[in-house]
């Protein structure tokens, strides 16, 4: 299926991707020889658009974190009936799903699973997945004329996702035959295959290794002067504005092989499309 944002999505007998990626950021300046830390916390969505906020929850409210607990330790599932392989690395909600058979179940999915509204349509599952930025700030800036030449430092930087998989989940298990539930729990493992899928390319080391490199590459500013006293404050906004321009034609480089897996695998129910996928990369 698709990874998305929250208001994006994977869905469909199978999955899909979009991307975009969010964490907290902590970011200090030092200016010159004094240091003028400012505690803010920014997230780039699938676009690769920049959030700000002083918040260190941010956005993050809108993404309430119930991972890592396995569907059968919840209500209405007894433990030994559904075993699927989860992630340390990821988090996991939930939706419930109501059914007496395998095919009543996917028509569940099919009608209450998470909405894609650039497709028009549901799928079984969604990978939402956002990225955040943490770096050290270190400048120095001369002034002529109208102009001012900064020389600049990014250093400690952070860079990584946080990755949420919404999986439908059963609301009882009782009415289904061990049959049935078997070929249930097949089902919703092919569907998390895809979904990991997904995560593997947003933790992809080569592309991360890429945007800190290029955050890392920023070395000189030049632009027009800003009042007398507030130089320092337009270094960092110039230099705000070189990182987000890096991390957006990346993140969105990012989103775009998503959405190319998807389309490759149709959403997963291509499987046997993965390999190659992937060994072509």
């Amino acid at each position: 299926m698709r990874s998305s944002l929250p208001d994006g999505g994977s869905r469909n007998g199978f999955l899909r991707t979009r991307g975009a990626g969010l964490l907290i950021a902590l970011i200090s300046s030092l200016v010159l020889s004094r240091a003028a830390p400012a505690q803010l916390y920014q997230y780039f969505d699938e676009e690769g658009t920049r959030i700000v906020t002083d918040d260190p929850y941010g956005t993050k409210k809108k993404l309430p974190r119930q991972h890592r607990e396995h569907p059968k330790q919840r209500q209405g599932v007894a433990p030994q009936d559904i075993r699927l392989n989860f992630r340390d690395d990821v988090s996991y909600n939930f939706y419930p799903v109501t059914g007496r058979s395998l095919s009543e179940l996917v028509a569940a999915t099919d009608s209450l699973g998470p909405f894609d509204a650039k497709e028009g349509r549901r799928y079984a599952a969604q990978t939402q997945w956002r990225y955040g930025l943490a770096y050290q700030l270190d400048f120095s800036y001369q002034r002529q004329g109208n102009l001012v030449t900064a020389q600049v430092n990014v250093h400690d930087i952070d860079f990584r996702p946080e990755i949420t998989i919404l999986l439908p989940e059963l609301s009882d298990t009782r009415l289904l035959s061990a049959h049935e539930l078997k070929m249930w729990e097949h089902y919703v493992q092919r569907i998390l295959v895809h979904e990991h899928d997904h995560v593997r390319l947003v933790q992809d080391p080569r592309f991360r290794q890429e945007i800190v490199d290029g955050i890392a590459g920023i070395r000189e500013l030049t632009f027009s002067a800003a009042d007398e006293g507030r130089q320092d404050e337009a270094v960092r906004r110039a230099a705000d504005a070189r990182i987000t321009h890096v991390v957006h034609e990346h993140v969105r480089t990012i989103k775009q092989l998503n959405e190319a897996y998807d389309d490759v695998t149709d959403h997963g129910r291509k499987p046997e499309k993965r390999s190659a996928f992937f060994q072509g990369l």
